[in-house]
């Protein structure tokens, strides 16, 4: 029944920006045409935040691990896992744990570089958006709250697994303390990765990089449909796509996710119509560059080990 329900609504979503995109089909191909150099860049710039990514990952798991996997390797085994997660959510993730098991990388440390990477990249990023709103004059208790709500949140990831341990104390159930103290063992390990100041340091300048893609790639796709479009209200856009991308649990919900953003956005002055579009646009460019990405990877790493094989039997003639 459920299953039912949750794919009506899936579909109900999808006819309405569908027929949003249709209403305004016109002005879509009109914006289109008279960007077209623009598209190209921010597919070809998305195309290198990708690759940013991919490399942000295993430059960070090197240090932290010191894995010994080669690049192109890991470039594939990353996209795939990208793929996957933009059909199922989590199905990309298990499957990059695996392939790094087989290449040494426990699960423990898996799950505990995921966990400090993802919450660090959080909380910089946070934490320069709200910067950002600062020095475009938004100076109100909304970028306060916002600006507590982060230190908070870091403080909690930090301390948590001390103020666990003493709680497991108290907990008369082994099974359950034994389940409990496994899950937070690895948000200890997680504390320790904090101390490490040269992983820290790197982390936090390829968060920063990161962000600025980030915040290129929406404003070259906003600015080719939004006209006059101002610094301050752009930046409460991407404070908004950011939040429903990384905060809400509704990144993988096509169609959902993008009408909340346009939902958000007419409450700013926006049209709807054209919010809900830019975001819909944003994803599918993102699935098209990490399509490319992945096949670019797979036919390279198969053209590599077809070459190799050659050699090797060129070289045992």
């Amino acid at each position: 029944m459920f299953k039912k329900i949750f794919f009506l609504f899936f579909v109900i979503c999808l006819l309405f920006i569908a027929n949003k995109i249709y209403l305004n089909f016109e002005y879509l191909i009109k914006s289109f045409n008279n960007n077209y150099l623009s598209l190209i860049s921010l597919i070809i710039i998305s195309f290198f935040f990708q690759n940013l990514i991919a490399f942000r990952n295993i430059f960070l798991l090197k240090k932290y691990t010191k894995i010994s996997v080669n690049f192109l390797e890991w470039q594939r085994i990353f996209f795939n896992s990208l793929l996957f997660n933009s059909v199922v959510i989590l199905v990309g993730t298990a499957y990059r744990a695996k392939v790094l098991k087989n290449l040494g990388i426990s699960y423990s440390k898996f799950v505990t570089f995921s966990y400090y990477n993802y919450s660090l990249y959080i909380f910089c990023s946070l934490l320069f958006i709200i910067l950002e709103l600062i020095f475009l004059g938004y100076t109100n208790l909304v970028i306060f709250y916002i600006f507590v709500f982060s230190i908070l949140l870091f403080l909690i990831i930090f301390y948590f697994p001390n103020i666990l341990n003493n709680l497991l104390k108290f907990i008369k159930f082994k099974r359950i303390a034994n389940l409990i103290a496994n899950v937070f063992r690895v948000i200890f390990l997680v504390k320790n990765i904090f101390k490490n100041l040269e992983l820290l340091k790197f982390s936090i300048i390829l968060v920063f990089i990161v962000h600025i893609f980030e915040l290129l790639i929406f404003y070259i796709i906003c600015n080719m449909f939004i006209e006059n479009l101002t610094l301050k209200s752009f930046f409460l856009l991407f404070g908004a796509k950011f939040i429903l991308d990384k905060l809400v649990l509704t990144r993988n919900l096509l169609g959902f996710n993008e009408i909340l953003f346009g939902l958000f956005s007419s409450l700013l002055g926006f049209d709807l119509a054209i919010t809900t579009i830019i975001k819909t646009i944003h994803r599918f460019i993102q699935i098209i560059v990490t399509l490319i990405n992945t096949l670019s990877y797979n036919i390279l790493n198969k053209f590599l080990q077809y070459y190799k094989i050659k050699t090797k039997n060129f070289h045992d003639k």
